[in-house]
């Protein structure tokens, strides 16, 4: 059976449009005393790097009384909240102010519930990998997810300080429901861009996690991988160096592949040629692996040791070529601890030019914007975006 692999690159794609900001709002008591109650708030963090049009990004993440977290899943029955604010001015990291939800990312507004069908960017058919965006609301019953509901309108109203947080919600939903909700306690941010990375040996995960080479084996081996499927998309120069970043992918009954090439300015579809493992990000060369984390790893590597469909061995690319060749790929490299792996896919190689696609929002880190996911597909169709948010 062919094992495809999901990218996490969240390039969203949306015409948006603006809503004036109304800072008068506000709950009285009886709203925060009507409110479903928040009790746990979860994931944290803030960037300035991300969402393009904006000086901050502030997300977070939010439980009721009956959903525990498993694995950075939510189980359960109950609701998980999930929140995003574009605060204009912080003071101590954390976002004071009252934030009218809108469909534009602007500063002084919260963001609006969208989803993002990120299957046909990938070859997949469209509705099998939605991922929701902005403002949402997970409904679970019985540790399953029945429903994902999207904030429209409203306004999020954020106080205090970071130690004792007041955080209420008042929400209109895209099926025209409403409700409110309100959080009181600890919310401490993460500063998401710290954590991000160089692309470097040793540096963090997206969560700040150090990046190693566990699932790497230290014993040195041989091996040959045959793969059977390709895709390759390139995004142009997305970072701004003078290079056209493409990344490759491949796929085996035994073997995954994923590599970051540099091709040159404008090469579109006409990428053939031989590319080199290093660094410096220059024309015809490969991105080594940077390693992993607990819920990732990095291109360039190799995968295998299939269980279930999830892999439990990666080889950390370090060093070698890659040929890309209208008929097909091949490769011989060196990974971290020193195994070598030859590699060949023998078909037709179609390069996707997706530089002119309209990619707002997330900027990518260098040498870990590809992803391959330590998680089962079905993890991910439903709550990709909790390990996953907007980070590529």
């Amino acid at each position: 059976m062919k094992k495809i692999y999901y990218l996490i690159a969240l390039f969203v794609c949306s015409a948006m449009l603006l809503v004036s900001c109304d800072t008068t709002n506000g709950p009285s008591e009886k709203d925060i005393k009507n409110a479903t109650q928040l009790v746990e708030a979860h994931d944290a963090y803030y960037s300035t790097q991300f969402v393009e049009g904006v000086t901050n990004d502030y997300w977070m993440s939010f439980t009721t009384e009956d959903i525990v977290m498993v694995d950075g899943n939510p189980m359960g029955t109950g609701e998980f909240v999930y929140l995003e604010v574009f605060p204009k001015t912080v003071e101590n990291n954390f976002p004071v102010g009252n934030y009218t939800i809108a469909e534009e990312p602007e500063d002084g507004y919260a963001w609006a519930g969208w989803e993002w069908d990120m299957g046909p960017d990938l070859g997949i058919e469209e509705g099998l990998f939605v991922i929701p965006q902005g403002c949402f609301v997970y409904v679970l019953e019985d540790d399953e997810l029945v429903e994902t509901k999207y904030i429209l309108s409203g306004y999020i109203d954020i106080k205090g300080t970071p130690a004792e947080a007041e955080v209420f919600v008042d929400a209109t939903f895209n099926d025209g429901s409403k409700s409110t909700y309100y959080y009181k306690g600890a919310l401490k941010f993460a500063d998401y861009d710290a954590g991000s990375g160089d692309g470097g040996d040793g540096g963090d995960g997206g969560d700040g996690e150090e990046l190693n080479w566990d699932y790497e084996p230290t014993e040195k081996g041989d091996y040959t991988a045959v793969f059977d499927y390709c895709e390759i998309g390139n995004w142009g120069d997305y970072y701004g160096d003078g290079i056209d970043f493409v990344d490759v992918v491949l796929s085996g009954l035994e073997w995954g592949a994923m590599f970051n090439v540099c091709a040159p300015l404008n090469s579109a579809e006409n990428i053939y040629g031989t590319y080199t493992v290093k660094s410096d990000y220059s024309e015809w060369s490969v991105v080594p692996s940077p390693g992993g984390d607990m819920n990732y790893d990095y291109a360039s590597f190799l995968s295998t040791g299939f269980e279930d469909d999830v892999y439990t061995i990666a080889y950390y690319v370090a060093s070698g070529t890659v040929v890309i060749a209208e008929d097909g790929i091949t490769f011989d490299v060196v990974s971290h601890y020193g195994s070598k792996i030859k590699g060949e896919y023998k078909g037709d190689v179609v390069v996707i030019d997706k530089s002119t696609q309209y990619v707002p929002s997330k900027s990518p880190s260098k040498g870990k914007s590809i992803k391959f996911v330590k998680a089962t597909a079905e993890d991910m169709l439903y709550f990709g975006v909790l390990k996953n948010r907007v980070h590529r």
